[in-house]
Order: structure tokens, then sequence, then C-alpha cells
């Protein structure tokens, strides 16, 4: 071995004597200590691999995983391992000599053949050996490289197993005749120091990607060893599965936490990217900062101004910002904190005037509903008779957005979640229930949208219908979670069992399990979308779901004229001679609100009756 010096010995290992480099810190070390090397790596394989599988490792080094993967099917697999440095590829030998399947190579694979350099191990500044690279400037190491595609001829491959230090695009390059011809999952190293492009180059390949973070240490280690000799070291691996081929491996694909109660229980991650796309035409402005359900209001006219040959830009401000992303009518998208903002609203008017000039058209619709269609104490005409009120607050949310804009009433999807976040939703659906799922949203942020009897509905929603509920909403501090607190209290005394209702909800802002997009994206996923005019309810209006909307303080007109498959629930104007106010309440200081156990209720809301909403929930279900 070029005299380094590196003494090779062996060890008993889970899947029989493996060679190693006794001054390894990483890989000889944790087959020393604990005769296996990053386990949980191995633990994913067990549940992908079939036999007769051919499998491509690259980076193989000395055949840690590589001699694993060739036993995981009782050796009916076959082995194709790659290390390019000369002593590390003689230990390799020394391993997969030792299994008939394993085909060893001293190849780097690349993106073109040729020759390449890397570090002698007398050479390395370091103890770990699986910290080698090739191209490396300081190294004096000739050493091949090839292209999958030449060195495979058109064999066929199931798995690219790849963890060779940023290499990983190149070497997919070298290989996108195989990937296009076989489709085969990939599972490869992706280091956030590395910053490759390696997601965004599988994406490409119309793959979906999901995290997987295994940590070197086991604690059902062979040797049952109790020391934890690396802490918390974890490798930065991405499991890449073809769209086409999801469902082969569904039952392998544990999602996120999927609620609050076990945001903990799962490895394998979903990537959803943010994409605002950039254009490459004229200008049009719009700006709302607002909740989920006003931003979502906001994005209607977009789709009309690009089809009118405008590039359009959205000034939005954090965290409600989100819903913004992956819109294809939006160009780009100005995410501002609330802080950035002047406390002066004349001053905060004044600036988007300013900025307007340079857009050929332009609109702050941040009050478009509040000014025209709901009314604060503030404003004189919040005091004016409740028949003025309504002549002059009535029409479509929607249609003043648009006209605000001056573009058609062409309406659509307001929300564009991705294909990952699709997936995501699909896979969360599967691992909940076989029974169908009713999406009930919490209560949104005024007052008058808090449904009194929503622990007597859903309880009978549950029992009566044989349905599992996903209550979706804020995480703590926002009412939402209280809201959804006392309902599981409720459903557990009246039906005896909490067996059946689910809250989706992220444990606080900072542990977001369930963000926004999430939430909105799962709505879409179900057999039925029930509750009021909140942010999930906006971003399914457009969705072929069934809805069920209980209307408070606004008109049918305000909410879901538009909206496709929806029906609309509201109080009776006989019984509530209030309704609808047009008011927005943040308190109940000037509703009208009847009591019900000791707390205020929204007249209006409360007077939508539970019989109603499940003889018209059993409707939708089954037809």
């Amino acid at each position: 071995m070029h005299g380094t010096g590196t003494y090779v010995t062996t060890t008993d290992t889970r899947f029989g004597e493996m060679s190693y480099a006794a001054t390894d810190f990483y890989v000889g070390k944790s087959l020393e200590l604990y005769g296996e090397y990053s386990w949980d790596e191995i633990e994913l394989m067990r549940k992908i691999i079939k036999p007769g599988w051919t499998i491509v490792n690259g980076g193989a080094n000395i055949g840690a995983l590589a001699v694993p993967l060739a036993k995981l099917c009782d050796s009916n697999v076959k082995v194709y391992a790659f290390e390019p440095q000369p002593e590390v590829f003689e230990i390799l030998k020394l391993n997969a000599d030792r299994c008939e399947n394993i085909l060893a190579s001293d190849c780097a694979l690349w993106s073109s053949g040729g020759t390449t350099r890397m570090r002698y191990l007398s050479e390395l500044t370091h103890q770990n050996i699986g910290g080698l690279i090739i191209n490396d400037s300081g190294g004096s190491c000739d050493v091949p490289m090839v292209t999958l595609d030449d060195w495979l001829q058109g064999e066929d491959v199931d798995l690219i197993f790849l963890d060779i230090e940023g290499c990983e695009v190149p070497a997919l390059k070298g290989a996108q005749e195989t990937v296009k011809r076989c489709r085969p999952l990939l599972y490869v190293e992706d280091h956030p120091g590395y910053n490759t492009g390696l997601s965004e180059y599988i994406r490409s390949l119309d793959y979906l990607i999901y995290t997987h973070r295994p940590m070197l240490f086991s604690s059902s280690n062979w040797k049952k060893r109790e020391e934890n000799f690396f802490g918390n070291i974890v490798s930065f691996n991405n499991l890449c599965i073809p769209k086409e081929r999801l469902k082969e491996f569904r039952e392998v694909l544990d999602d996120q936490p999927r609620f609050t109660q076990d945001r903990n229980a799962t490895k394998v991650r979903l990537i959803v990217p943010k994409s605002p796309r950039e254009g490459t035409m004229g200008w049009a402005g719009i700006v709302r900062c607002g909740g989920v359900g006003d931003n979502l209001i906001a994005a209607s006219p977009c789709k009309a101004l690009k089809e009118m040959g405008y590039k359009v830009e959205m000034f939005s401000q954090s965290p409600q910002h989100v819903v913004f992303e992956n819109n294809p009518y939006i160009d780009k998208l100005s995410v501002y904190d609330p802080k950035d903002w002047s406390g002066d609203l004349m001053e905060w008017q004044s600036y988007f005037h300013r900025i307007s000039k340079t857009y050929n058209r332009f609109a702050n619709l941040s009050h478009s509903v509040e000014a025209k269609h709901g009314l604060i104490p503030i404003q004189t005409w919040y005091w004016w008779p409740e028949e003025y009120r309504r002549e002059m607050c009535g029409g479509s949310y929607l249609e003043t957005a648009h006209d605000v804009l001056r573009v058609p009433h062409t309406f659509g999807p307001l929300f564009f979640p991705t294909d990952e976040e699709k997936e995501q939703a699909r896979v969360t659906r599967s691992m909940l229930t076989g029974k169908k799922i009713i999406a009930w949203t919490l209560g949104g942020t005024r007052v008058d949208k808090v449904y009194p009897y929503a622990s007597l509905l859903i309880a009978r929603l549950i029992k009566e219908l044989e349905v599992q509920v996903v209550m979706l909403g804020a995480p703590p501090p926002h009412r939402d979670y209280e809201v959804a607190k006392t309902i599981r209290d409720h459903v557990r005394v009246q039906n005896g069992t909490l067996e059946g209702l689910t809250h989706a909800s992220s444990l606080s802002l900072d542990d977001e399990s369930w963000p926004i997009r999430r939430i909105l994206t799962f709505a879409a996923e179900c057999d039925l979308v029930i509750g009021p005019d909140t942010g999930p309810s906006w971003g399914v209006a457009f969705e072929p779901v069934p809805k069920i909307i209980l209307i408070s303080h606004a008109s049918l007109d305000n909410i879901t004229k538009h909206w496709v498959n929806t029906t609309t629930l509201h109080a009776d104007q006989g019984r509530v001679k209030c309704w609808p106010c047009h008011r927005l309440h943040d308190t109940f200081a000037y509703c009208n609100p009847i009591n019900i156990n000791g707390h205020e209720f929204a007249s209006c809301i409360s007077d939508i009756g539970v019989e109603v909403v499940v003889r018209e929930a059993a409707r939708l279900l089954n037809r």
C-alpha cells in the first residue's frame, strides 16, 4: 500500500468476517465496535431491495455497505461496487471476494471517461477514508473514470446507491441512458455542505425525493455495545423514486410526522421544495398582506393577468406568503417580515403608491375585502343601518379582486401544491384509515367563525357516518389549538373514545410538522371538507372535493358565489335578523351573541343546525 503504513485487520460482523483499515475513524471504527456500519441505511434497503435486483454502489469504500446489500436477499442480488482509491480498493477486494455476487471496480463514476487525481492515504489530513474525493489537486494518485452507461453496456439496473462526496450529479449524468431506460431507485448522499444542485437535477428526471438521516450509531447494533462512539452524527441521504413507481414502494415510505402526537415517529421525509417562478415579460404588481384566505383571494386575478401578457409580482408578508409559492401565474414573490412595515399606515400606503409607478398595472388588495365587504368599527359605515350595509357590502370577494385590477371574471384554482406535496398528502391519507375522511376546518381568525356545536357534530359524523374526521387549524398560540383540544375532550366523553378523530396541526410556529401548505394540500385529498370560510376552505374552493361551508357574518355572494361542488349553509334571517351584518368581529362587543353553556357564540353561525350538517354530509359522501 503505497508506503502508508496503513494496518489492515479483520473483525466479525453481522454479515460475516470483514477487513478494514485500523486507522479509519468512521467505517473501520464502526465495524470494530459494532460489527456493522450505518445500520439504519441497511434497514431501509431491507424494505426496498427485491430478489434478482442489480445494484450499483458508487463510492463503495471498503464494502461496509456493499456486502450487506449483496446479502439482503440471501445473495440473490448482484452488486457492482465502484471504488477508485487504489489502497481502499484493495480492502474492498478482500471483502468482495468473500461474496460471489459482488463485482468490484477501481473506476470513479463520472459524466465522461478519462483519468482524475485522488490522494493516497498518506496524503490525507484526517482519519476518514470515506472522505476521499476525486478531482483533488492535492493528490498524486491517478485513477480511471468511467460513465455508468458505458460500463453497463445496456444492462438493466434496479438501484443506484451513491456516496461519492459531492460528485453525484456528474455520475448521474453519466448514467442518463440507464436512468431513462430502467427508471431505477436512487439512494444518494446530498450533504448540505456540497451545494451541487443534486435535488434540482433529480427532480428534472421526474423523481420524488425523500430525505433519510440515518444515525451512524444504532442501539440495536450486532455486537450489543451500549457506548455511542459517534454521538449524533448522521448521514445526509436522499431516497429518490420515479413518480410512476410510487405504488410499488408506498408501504416503505414513512410520511413526515403525521400529527402532533407522533412528530418523531419517522425518518424518511418527502422534500417539499419552494418554487416561485421567474418570468420574462412586462410587469403587473399585486400587494396582499393578510391571512391565508385573504391571500388566496388576491391570487385569483393572477391567471387573467398572465393571459393578458403581464409578468406578475406578488408582494406579501410572512408567514402566510407561502400560499403563493408554486403558483404558475406568479413570476416573482416578494416577501416581507411584518416588522419591515412602518407602523404609520399612511407611510405604508405611500410606499406602495410610489412603487406602483414602475408597473404597467398595479393594485394594493390589502383592504379589498375589509373596506368593501367586511367592516371594522373604526369605519363610519360600520354603524350605518343593516339594510344599507347589506346593499353596500354585497357582491363577491373574488369579483372585487378582479375588478380592482380590471381583469375578466375567470376563476379557477387558488392554491397550487407541488407534486411532492400531493404525494405527501396521499401517503398521509393512506396511513390514516380505510374510512372516508372529513376535514373539519377550525374556527378561523374571527369570533363569529367558531361553530358552537362542533364537538356534537364531529362525534355524530364519526359514529353515524363511520368516517375519520381530521381537524385542520393553526398551531398554538392560535385559538384553533385550544378549540381542537376542547373538541377532543367532548368527543371522548360523547363517543367514549377518540377513535376516528385526529388533529392535524403543528406543535408551534417553530415546530411545523403541519405547515400551512401541507394543511391546504391535505384538505383537497379528503372526501369532504366542512367548516367556516377559513384558509383551508378557500384553498379548495375550486377543487372537486365536496364542501359544506358554514357562513357567519358574510353573505353567500361574498364567499361561495363562484365555488365549485359547494353546499352553503347559513342562518335563517327570520330567526337571526342581524344576518348578514358584514361586520368583522374580533370580540362580541358589537355582535349579537347567544350564550351556550356559559360561553358566547355568534347567533348567525349558531343558527345552523347539527342535523342539517349531518344530513348534508351523508348525502355528499354517498352520492
